[in-house]
């Protein structure tokens, strides 16, 4: 890796989502994503979701931010701006990462 250049981290978030949920978790999650797209330091976003029937984490999304700062500071913003709430029952546990090998 080059030293000057710059490295962003990466949001990894899986969500627990409760049964009959999913659809509702996936418009929450749209409504963060529309607030958090707008907010300095945001690089990208996608939800994923588990291909396997019955899996612990049903939806993970990964993100793409440009310093841990930018995330905890659009995080707070959203967290006291955004209006809508989460689905009752869903669990996140979201991490931040940095890629250490390609």
């Amino acid at each position: 890796m080059e030293s000057n250049k710059k490295t962003n981290i990466t949001l990894i978030n899986p969500f627990e989502v409760p049964e009959g949920k999913i659809e509702e978790s996936i418009v929450y999650w749209e409504a963060c994503r529309d607030f958090l797209k707008k907010e300095p330091g945001y690089i990208s976003t996608k939800l994923h979701k588990s291909i396997k029937e019955g899996s612990k984490f049903e939806l993970i999304n990964v993100a793409v931010w440009e310093s841990p700062k930018a995330f905890t500071e659009a995080s707070q913003k959203m967290a006291k701006e955004l209006g809508v709430l989460p689905p009752e029952g869903l669990k996140a546990n979201p991490s931040l990462y940095s890629v250490i090998s390609e």
